[in-house]
């Protein structure tokens, strides 16, 4: 089963702030989607600026906690991006799970 999340439909062409972020996994009930079969499409606008990091991290953040490793996170969440936001988002994941500082997952 593949399903798709498209960021489209929660604004853009910039996404910030962690309040934001975990409003939007609130809405898309995140929890119970990291533990479904299948692989979610993560479609980030082609037009989008930026995805900052606090904004992932509230998005996302506990999903990189619940699979414990980058390659896990991204077999789960395939992220379909402009490619400036793509590298550095799987960039953000793999220092999120290292990181002890601002990008420590909340």
């Amino acid at each position: 089963m593949v399903t798709q999340i498209n960021l489209n439909d929660f604004g853009g062409p910039v996404f910030v702030g962690r309040a934001n972020g975990a409003a939007v996994r609130e809405r898309l009930d995140l929890n119970a989607v990291d533990k479904a079969d299948g692989e979610i499409v993560v479609a980030i606008p082609e037009d989008t600026y930026s995805v900052n990091s606090s904004f992932f991290l509230g998005l996302f953040g506990p999903s990189i906690s619940y699979f414990g490793s980058r390659d896990a996170f991204l077999r789960h969440y395939h992220l379909h991006a402009p490619q400036h936001v793509l590298l550095s988002l799987e960039e953000l994941v793999e220092r999120t799970l290292t990181s002890r500082g601002p990008l420590q997952i909340a």
